[in-house]
């Protein structure tokens, strides 16, 4: 019987799904073939992605980070996809705590607001205090919520499995290989141990930085399900009150420092810094908050993104591109050279403007634009890395109307240069040198090799 009502329920919600994409989507058709514009479409889609709930809302935020596959003009509603809920009873909130902390919520917090500071699909924020007095947010996933989601996700391969196929996206875009990505983003984000350790190694990385601030996590207040952290008060980046601070052009620089810094050197850099996510405290520091989607990087990605920048800031469009195709950026034979011509246009577009002038969003904007039009396929965690970028220059210009983020880029690089050049390269030449001297020693007092006889 059991069976049967769960069948019976995924029957239902797969009609409910296709009904209402069907409706936001032939809706937003229309509209998209009167204007002559994508961008209506993406906004509908958009409205049914909110309706349908929290499995939809991460596929919007998937196509939002796909510009090969996404037109760029539709790449900013899917950006301003909300993801909000209506709150969860303090009750269940308070279930959700006992069982995943072992002990009742009044032994772990001697105060908890029963109204949350935010409330999204897939969890919510409240206000709370420790033993010691000690101010602590704490983020609590929604009960059942993973039982949804994965329930909504199987519904979507199958259903992607079906409309990919008959799309424009057919041979360009794997069903199955989308829906495993899905999974396996939101099930790293429905651990949130996984964000716990993410904000833990983003502090030690910013602990010898003045001016940044990273909560600090209470492990003994964290579970799967539980994330507790040092509150910080503060206005967001956005707030009209933080752009009025006199320090403004100082924290704009140091933002965009801390952005180039966690990208070159540290390989692993927060991929969702949209402004709400960074607060400026009383203090004049800037505090990053949910560290649930970030990007790591390897070594070798790390120098092929030094590389890449380089290139661009040098308006030296094959470096640019040969670096990238290091990162995986993947262009089909045939559109080699066009892609190039289109990068080298945008290049040269930039390169008559003063660096206060320069806005490495319109680049961005260019080059997003030039990958869309020649199908390049770019991977996810370069795609993540390229809507940070973005974002990062826009908040950096909230504070600072004239940033130059290009003028920030080539102080990092140069001073990464300059340390890999000092260390590095000096360290392996004198273990060269030292490996030739032991070389040549050995060879001096090694006995000399006796003569043959002559032959006979």
């Amino acid at each position: 019987m059991a069976d049967g009502t769960s069948t019976l329920g995924a029957a239902a919600r797969l009609v409910q799904i296709a009904v209402v994409l069907g409706c936001y989507g032939l809706v937003g058709a229309l509209l998209s073939l009167v204007r002559r514009s994508w961008v209506p479409l993406a906004r509908e889609l958009c409205r049914g992605f909110e309706r349908l709930g929290p499995a939809f809302v991460k596929l919007g935020q998937f196509l939002s980070v796909r510009p090969d596959l996404v037109p760029p003009s539709a790449l900013d509603e899917f950006e301003r996809l909300q993801d909000r809920a209506r709150e969860v009873p303090f009750r269940a909130v308070e279930g959700v705590l006992a069982a995943e902390l072992l002990a009742p919520p009044g032994d772990l917090f001697c105060h908890l607001d029963p109204v949350p500071l935010a409330a999204a699909s897939l969890s919510q924020v409240h206000r709370g205090r420790l033993a010691d007095g000690t101010e602590v947010a704490v983020k609590v996933q929604r009960p059942g919520v993973a039982a949804l989601l994965r329930r909504d996700f199987r519904l979507l391969a199958g259903l992607l499995g079906v409309v990919i196929p008959l799309s424009p996206l057919r041979g360009r875009l794997d069903p199955r290989a989308l829906a495993r990505e899905l999974t396996r983003a939101v099930e790293a984000e429905l651990d949130f141990r996984v964000e716990a350790e993410h904000a833990a190694a983003f502090r030690r990385n910013f602990r010898h930085c003045p001016g940044l601030r990273v909560p600090r996590v209470y492990w003994t207040h964290t579970g799967r399900r539980v994330l507790t952290t040092e509150f910080v008060a503060g206005e967001k980046i956005s707030a009209v009150v933080a752009r009025g601070r006199g320090d403004y052009r100082q924290l704009a620089e140091l933002g965009a420092a801390a952005f180039l810094q966690q990208i070159v050197v540290d390989g692993l850099f927060h991929a969702d810094l949209h402004p709400a996510n960074l607060l400026i405290t009383p203090a004049g520091e800037i505090a990053y908050l949910d560290f649930g989607i970030v990007g790591t990087l390897s070594t070798e990605e790390r120098r092929a993104i030094f590389g890449a920048l380089a290139g661009l800031l040098a308006r030296d469009a094959p470096l640019a591109l040969r670096h990238l195709a290091i990162l995986g950026v993947r262009v089909p034979p045939h559109r080699i050279t066009g892609f190039a011509e289109d990068v080298g246009r945008v290049l040269d577009a930039a390169a008559g403007t003063t660096l206060a002038q320069v806005s490495v969003a319109r680049i961005g904007r260019g080059l997003l634009a030039a990958i869309h039009r020649h199908r390049v396929v770019l991977p996810r965690r370069q795609a993540l890395l390229v809507k940070a970028l973005l974002t990062v220059e826009g908040s950096a210009r909230l504070l600072h109307p004239t940033f130059s983020f290009e003028d920030a880029a080539r102080k990092t690089l140069f001073g990464c240069a300059r340390k890999e050049l000092s260390w590095s390269r000096l360290a392996e030449a004198a273990w060269r040198a030292g490996a030739l001297l032991g070389l040549a020693a050995v060879v001096a007092a090694a006995p000399p090799v006796p003569s043959s006889p002559p032959p006979p």
